[in-house]
């Protein structure tokens, strides 16, 4: 594992990184949130929680016992979620939540995953690449007015992920909040702010109405 991204010191067993593999499981967390939102077609409800859930596993498998599949989980998880997130803001076809989210996710991902398996360094690349496409696609759905999520459901998760990727990016190693071996550990912190954005937005997305349809 490569203790220099993350910063908290390596120990042996199962937890690996003690705090970022407990807030791991905030993922799991949102992904029963998610789950269980009211509205929602079953098939875009499992697939949400199912993304955010496999973001979890991966994140526990890369900080904790970290076997040979973990960074690769870890990567391609991320990119699958931030790909549907995508996918769901650009999904102004007014044939629902699932048109562009469920058709497109998949084959999406096909070409991150064979690369991440070839090369793992790319991984985080790919993973940054993404995030703005996705960062952006929902800013300008939601600015156009054209994504059907509430505004204040979209800015209250953009904020979310600003403030953890801000306390995650200060803490890495060489950084001020840096501490190996504190309890302390920004990028538990950006797990919990992360998973908590996924929360909001998943289930924003379930319980709300359908796209509004394209204007000619």
């Amino acid at each position: 594992m490569p203790q220099a991204v993350d910063c908290e010191a390596i120990g042996a067993g199962f937890w690996g990184q003690p705090v970022n593999t407990a807030t791991s499981f905030a993922f799991l967390v949102a992904a029963v949130a998610i789950a269980a939102a009211p509205g929602g077609r079953l098939i875009t409800k499992g697939w949400w929680a199912g993304l955010v859930a496999a973001v979890g596993m991966g994140s526990i498998a890369f900080h904790g016992p970290h076997p040979p599949w973990a960074e690769w989980l870890h990567d391609v998880a991320i990119i699958a979620v931030l790909i549907a997130v995508a996918a769901d803001a650009g999904g102004r076809t007014g044939r629902g939540p699932d048109s562009l989210t469920l058709r497109w996710t998949g084959p999406a991902l096909a070409l991150p995953a064979i690369a991440v398996a070839l090369v793992p360094a790319t991984g985080d690349i790919l993973a940054v690449v993404v995030a703005v496409v996705a960062v952006a696609a929902v800013v300008a759905a939601t600015r156009l007015g054209t994504h059907r999520l509430p505004p204040a459901a979209v800015w209250a998760a953009l904020l979310l992920l600003a403030v953890g990727a801000t306390v995650g990016t200060l803490s890495r190693a060489g950084w001020p909040w840096c501490r190996p071996d504190s309890l302390w550990q920004g990028h538990a912190v950006w797990h919990l702010l992360a998973a908590a954005a996924l929360a909001v937005y998943g289930r924003a997305t379930l319980r709300t109405a359908p796209y509004r349809a394209m204007r000619s």
